[in-house]
């Protein structure tokens, strides 16, 4: 069998972290037998090294028109910074469509998967229903955007077409299913897996302190201002912001107001550079919050990355991270947004018994 995978973010160079869930997932498919090519968004910067990757096709190759709003720190921030991204993407998604349906053709690739129901979604529904070949979607989140009457009627088509939807949470499948119930029962609830790294539980040396770490984007969405908020007073913990984005220098100004002599920023980091900081801490912290339009976080990969290694989260109470702890454990949930009681759960942290309980329900 041979896939076209559809996405718009994908790591274009060693340790990139962007997509690199897209990259594990077909990396698993791959040692199931299933090969597959990649067809992703041109960068606006073409110095990115994939000549290596045979599978790998950036387009558009032929129209000169360059993925601006994909990279960096995705679309949503991209737009924020400059609202005419917008309008350069349906050109840019024409473009792209029409050059990846005659690359479908000629890698006789027998089904589509897209990543996101919107834009690769709509894309790989449109290729499905000229090469008559079936449609997988994952649903990594849920953008409030969707329920726009006009995009509403996009997604109901790349419902229609789709033959199976992923949805990485129950969340994100509920949010999906009243956009068109009669596609309903096209959706499940399928969270991306993750390798195993050596789990180990966690426990507090005598005197030693406790070791926090956030790894993500530093978007207003992560809630990292939540976290520096709640590590005033705290006595014996330490953190380290693992990540860059648009946010960074407010945060880091705010770690200065409030004279957090406890919190490192060291920016983005190769994946296995991460990884070890999260294998060398004691906890990962993932306080994200709703955005004003009301969207909310599906399944971050770093709650599985933790979870690998043996690594207890503590989490606000929003999204797919709240659905996976209430039902699996290895975690403290709080209430979003609440710096008080996010301060209350990293002092539960620091009772052993607690760590180590919330690091073997990781395992």
């Amino acid at each position: 069998m041979r896939l076209a995978i559809l996405t718009s973010s994908y790591p274009l160079s060693e340790g990139d972290f962007r997509g690199c869930f897209v990259r594990d997932l077909e990396v698993a498919l791959q040692s199931q037998g299933i090969e597959s090519i990649v067809l992703a968004p041109r960068p606006p910067n073409p110095s990115f090294s994939t000549a290596n990757n045979k599978s790998l096709f950036l387009l558009p190759r032929f129209i000169p028109l360059r993925a601006y709003g994909f990279y960096g720190y995705g679309i949503e921030e991209s737009a924020k910074k400059n609202p005419l991204v917008l309008l350069g993407l349906p050109p840019l998604l024409t473009a792209f469509a029409s050059e990846a349906l005659p690359v479908v053709v000629r890698e006789s690739c027998d089904a589509i998967l897209a990543h996101w129901v919107f834009p690769m979604g709509l894309v790989g529904a449109v290729i499905s229903s000229i090469v008559k070949k079936p449609l997988f979607v994952v649903a990594h989140s849920f953008q409030p955007y969707l329920r726009m009457p006009f995009m509403r009627t996009l997604i109901s088509f790349v419902l229609a077409r789709a033959t199976r939807v992923a949805c990485v949470s129950e969340g994100v499948l509920k949010s999906l299913a009243g956009l068109s119930s009669a596609s309903a029962m096209k959706l499940d609830v399928l969270p991306l897996g993750i390798d195993l790294h050596e789990p180990h539980a966690r426990r507090l040396l005598e005197n030693e302190s406790l070791r926090l770490c956030f790894v993500g984007r530093l978007v207003r969405l992560k809630g990292v201002h939540v976290l520096l908020q709640a590590m005033e007073e705290l006595e014996n913990v330490v953190l380290t912001v693992v990540g860059d984005g648009p946010e960074r220098h407010r945060l880091e100004r705010l770690k200065q107001e409030k004279g957090l002599q406890n919190v490192v920023f060291v920016g983005e980091l190769k994946r296995d550079e991460a990884r070890l900081v999260m294998q060398n801490s004691h906890a990962l912290v993932i306080p994200s919050v709703c955005t004003p339009r009301g969207r909310a976080e599906g399944l971050p990969t770093v709650l599985l990355e933790a979870w690998s290694c043996g690594l207890p989260v503590v989490a606000s109470r929003n999204g797919g991270v709240a659905e996976a702890i209430e039902r699996f454990g290895g975690g403290l949930l709080f209430e979003s947004e609440d710096h008080n009681a996010l301060h209350k759960a990293i002092l539960r942290l620091q009772d052993n018994e607690n760590l180590e309980k919330l690091s073997r329900e990781a395992i």
